[in-house]
């Protein structure tokens, strides 16, 4: 009897069977220690004094403001991991070494010539080299691409300022694409226009 106990069991079929069986018949019961459990911790969460709910809800609080400010850092983790993706799209030029950076300091009075980076000679900058931002076509940032904005004036060891296209002291070489005319782009003032 027990040898063809032992033989039912070892299919699994039988076994998924069995299994249903016993745990439809050991509901109630489960279901009543779960209801049970549930009546003694409503019970206890009504003894406990104002003051202690007052405390563990200050606790609460504390706990969801950290996960708020968690959740936020991941976000703008999320949001600087697609801007680098987007960088590491540019295209691999043999001639040209790219080394991403960030404006840390720009002047009012000289906003739209010159600005400062986060990076210098330690990290591979060197005097004259061109200055890339990332720029959107058509305002969507999924068709983006990247321009001239710069030329580095001057760099000390962790960083570096930078001349922009519109700074009087910026001069670059260029093609114009459509009739590959060359000529110097020079910044300065421009009559009649904002920048």
């Amino acid at each position: 009897m027990i040898f063809l106990l032992i033989c039912i069991m070892l299919f699994q079929p039988t076994r998924s069977f069995i299994r249903r069986i016993v745990a439809d018949f050991f509901y109630p019961f489960f279901s009543l220690v779960l209801k049970v459990e549930n009546i003694v911790a409503q019970k206890g969460l009504a003894r406990k004094s104002n003051n202690i709910l007052s405390a563990e809800l200050i606790d609460l609080q504390k706990a969801n403001s950290t996960i708020s400010a968690k959740c936020e850092y991941l976000e703008t983790l999320v949001s600087e991991n697609s801007e680098l993706r987007k960088l590491l799209n540019l295209k691999i030029n043999p001639d040209y070494n790219y080394i991403f950076a960030e404006i840390i300091f720009r002047d009012p009075v000289e906003w739209f010539n010159r600005f400062s980076i986060n990076k210098g000679e330690s990290d591979g900058i060197e005097n004259g080299a061109v200055v890339l931002a990332r720029i959107s076509a058509d305002n969507t940032p999924s068709k983006s691409s990247f321009g001239v904005v710069g030329r580095i004036a001057s760099l000390s060891k962790h960083i570096a300022s930078v001349n922009t296209i519109v700074s009087d002291e910026c001069n670059l070489s260029v093609i114009i694409p459509e009739n590959g005319a060359a000529g110097i782009l020079t910044g300065g003032k421009r009559i009649g226009h904002r920048f």
